[in-house]
């Protein structure tokens, strides 16, 4: 299963690991000098949705956690590209686009939604992508 790194700060920083490039269970991922591990949260924190744009544009995931990991809700600080929503979740774009259908953004998947901790104290979110189809997964490659 592919994989998509999220930091949760004010710009958060995505990376995407294709399926072949990583194992069952990433152990250390490096991002901008920081190094994120696991939490210890468990596998499967929350649920999520893509945010689409349109059809086949994934701009951004909707982030909402299960109860063990609502403390992320206030280790955010809210920037342009990443919020609270009203419902207890984070918004958090990939791009300057913030402005998602929520028709084509209900996935909810249950998929890999792992806790990773920096060194310094922030955190990052890893989702499976396998919900993705080919075309939106390759936007993640850019």
């Amino acid at each position: 299963m592919s994989r998509l790194f999220v930091s949760l700060q004010s710009e958060p920083q995505a990376l995407h690991f294709p399926e072949e490039s990583t194992d069952n269970i990433v152990k250390d991922i490096l991002c901008n000098g920081r190094k994120f591990t696991d939490a210890g949260c468990g596998h499967f924190t929350g649920c999520y949705d893509w945010l689409r744009s349109a059809p086949n544009t994934v701009i951004g995931v909707r982030y909402i956690p299960f109860e063990n990991t609502t403390f992320l809700l206030n280790e955010v600080t809210p920037g342009s590209r990443i919020e609270l929503d009203s419902h207890g979740g984070l918004l958090i774009f990939f791009g300057d686009n913030v402005a998602f259908v929520e028709s084509l953004s209900d996935d909810q998947d249950f998929e890999e939604s792992r806790v990773l901790k920096s060194t310094d104290g922030g955190y990052a979110l890893l989702f499976g992508c396998s919900g993705l189809a080919e075309g939106e997964e390759n936007i993640l490659l850019r």
